[in-house]
């Protein structure tokens, strides 16, 4: 977020340089030519630095995109994986009820054995 206020701070400066550049080239009156080329130079180097800050907010917007995109999709896979997780627990957990039970009927079996034999 801080990412993307300060690529639109730069455009919003980059845009009021140009907006004061062609302000200043308007109002000025008296001007010899090599004041207008300068004049239209920094226009032009002001404009290419306007669509520099506006591609450079374009890519940060597409970077934080490009990353929440991954960020869901890392949340998805977790969400996935904690739900597999609780599925094989209750898995084990009812396999180890069953064994735990033939195990006690095994005992249990052998006790009744004993018991009827002596």
């Amino acid at each position: 977020m801080a990412h993307h206020e300060r690529g639109a701070e730069a455009l919003r400066a980059a845009a009021e340089r140009v907006a004061r550049a062609r302000e200043d080239r308007r109002t000025t009156t008296a001007a010899t030519g090599a004041d207008l080329i300068a004049m239209q130079a920094y226009l032009d180097r002001t404009r290419r630095a306007e669509q520099a800050a506006a591609l450079d907010l374009d890519r940060r917007e597409a970077e934080v995109d490009a990353r929440r995109h991954a960020l869901v999709h890392a949340a998805r896979e977790h969400r996935a994986l904690a739900r597999l997780e609780q599925r094989r627990r209750a898995e084990h957990a009812v396999q180890t009820a069953r064994l735990d039970g033939a195990l006690m009927d095994e005992v249990a079996l052998g006790v009744h054995r004993r018991s009827v034999s002596a």
